[in-house]
């Protein structure tokens, strides 16, 4: 037979479903319950914890720390709770026994006359109510228990609320500060007892330099503790990552076809002649692979498309960042009357760094600066080896193209950790000008943690020209890729009959691979 729950279970299994969903607002049963619930954590263990799970919430942003919720990370467990509720109990008796209405005893205590009340104000005036067994660190934590806006001071607001009794609902308590109001109205603004008028029984601040250094101690005890967490945070989040990166480079080894990228200590390639992207690359808008009429596969990026490849080398030269290296790609753009961005060198495809662009004439340059030699540029929808080596130590760029440099100068911006070095990551086809976003094609891309010499550019151009010649089915021949018949017997290369270009989905505009008869995301049927 099923048995309901206790009320108590309920509300203790409701209130922290609602601390995990991230609510803020409890009365103050439900805070109760809430820390008895969390008793056995630090209250720094559970800011930590909130703050990493509201972080992840997909809503409005809201200073907790003016919330009831900010109370469960102050009150270490629901003793301490009893503690504070007796004292307030204690001392909200104390005010009635002396004929004190909660305003004028507020006025009373304020001693400087500020409108808050201090932490020496308030041991003075818990001590002259005759609050027993009360220490500094009472006092202290009597004060952090009501001070809602961790301003270090009790405000009227707060005040009363401090001294409120806990079994009124918000009606009653507003009810009572109104017929408050309402007397301090009638009597001219104080109702303060005639023998404490010009009486020398007046509470005074105490103990004021010992609650300060008490109170710098524990934010510096407190300071250290959040440091703690936030390596150990740091740490656990490290570990994470180092097993997720260890778990990609091993399905990296096992894919078929072999690793992708090819990583080793000097450098990184990035292969996109293959049906899936390689592991840590981001993808930013339309791209798919496309087979050219040879069956050749390559990634196509779609205005205004970004691929962000991960560059795993650590700092050099000095620099926080890598200063000395070589970028190469094998790309196919379309050349039209805005420049048209081959990449860029930032962490960010939207935040400033040093880009690599190509102007309407071929011509290769930075941002809008170009003077690289006119008999050598690129040409519109022709596959180029382009190749970027940088010394920012030396304030050196050299752009290659096909292995020949066409492009050498020292811009102003090439230093040490400056927009020309490398922090983490570049992005193909990425600017800070939306209009150079114009996409393109990638077959490879890779990238030296080294300044290459134009000798070994030459030989990397070589190998990736070898590695796409074609084989003549009638003599065996190998052929440049782009020759369109066998230059020993003159066979025409073969062509893919089934080969087609990318086709958009018009249910969700996603560009599917040619071969594909449905849409990879909505699984809609291929226009006809």
């Amino acid at each position: 037979r099923f048995r309901s729950d206790r009320p108590y279970q309920v509300e203790a299994a409701y209130t922290s479903l609602r601390f995990l969903d991230c609510a803020m607002h409890f009365d103050d049963a439900q805070l109760n319950v809430l820390v008895r619930a969390m008793q056995g954590s630090e209250p720094l263990e559970r800011r930590i914890f909130f703050k990493a799970i509201l972080g992840c919430r997909r809503r409005l942003s809201q200073k907790w720390d003016e919330m009831p919720v900010a109370a469960v990370f102050r009150i270490l467990h629901e003793y301490f709770v009893l503690k504070q509720r007796a004292q307030s109990v204690r001392a909200k008796e104390a005010i009635r026994a002396r004929g004190l209405l909660l305003y004028d005893a507020f006025q009373l205590f304020d001693h400087d006359s500020n409108g808050l009340i201090s932490p020496a104000e308030l041991y003075g005036a818990l001590e002259w109510l005759g609050v027993p067994e009360l220490s500094p660190e009472d006092v202290l934590d009597f004060l952090r228990h009501a001070d809602r806006d961790n301003d270090g001071n009790l405000s009227y607001r707060e005040f009363v609320n401090l001294l409120k009794d806990p079994g009124l609902s918000s009606h009653d308590d507003d009810q009572e500060l109104a017929d408050e109001e309402l007397l301090l109205t009638e009597s001219s603004g104080s109702v303060l007892p005639v023998a404490l008028h010009g009486s020398d029984d007046v509470p005074v601040p105490k103990g004021e330099q010992e609650l300060r250094e008490l109170l710098e101690r524990r934010k510096k005890e407190e300071q250290e503790k959040m440091n703690e967490e936030s390596s150990m945070v740091s740490a656990e989040e490290a570990e994470a990552e180092e097993i997720k990166r260890n778990e990609e480079l091993l399905l990296n080894m096992l894919q078929e076809g072999g690793p992708n990228p090819v990583l080793s200590d000097v450098h990184i390639e990035y292969d996109f002649t293959r049906d899936a992207y390689p592991i840590r690359m981001r993808a930013r808008g339309n791209m798919a692979f496309q087979n050219d009429e040879y069956g050749r596969k390559h990634l196509a990026c779609y205005r205004p498309a970004v691929a962000e490849l991960e560059v795993p080398f650590a700092r050099n030269a000095g620099g926080k960042r890598l200063n000395r290296y070589t970028v190469s790609m094998q790309v196919r753009v379309e050349l039209g009357s805005e420049p048209c961005s081959l990449m860029q060198l930032s962490t960010n495809a939207r935040t400033s760094g040093a880009e690599l662009v190509v102007n309407g004439n071929g011509i290769m340059g930075f941002g809008r600066v170009f003077n690289s030699f006119e008999d050598s540029a690129m040409r519109t929808q022709q596959w180029h080896v382009v190749s970027l080596a940088v010394d920012c130590i030396d304030g050196n760029v050299v752009i290659y193209l096909d292995g020949v440099p066409v492009h050498m100068s020292s811009p102003d911006q090439c230093f040490l950790d400056g927009p020309f070095a490398l922090d983490g990551a570049i992005h193909l086809f990425g600017s800070s000008c939306e209009e150079y976003e114009r996409g393109g094609h990638v077959k490879k891309v890779a990238v030296h943690n080294s300044v290459l010499d134009s000798i070994r550019v030459e030989a990397l151009h070589s190998d990736w020209k070898v590695s796409q010649m074609w084989i003549c089915n009638r003599c065996d021949f190998r052929n440049e890729d782009i020759a369109t018949a066998c230059g020993i017997c003159e066979t025409p290369r073969p062509i893919l009959q089934d080969a087609g270009e990318p086709w958009q989905c018009i249910a969700c505009t996603f560009y599917n691979p040619g071969a594909r008869q449905m849409c990879e995301i909505c699984n809609s049927a291929k226009p006809e």
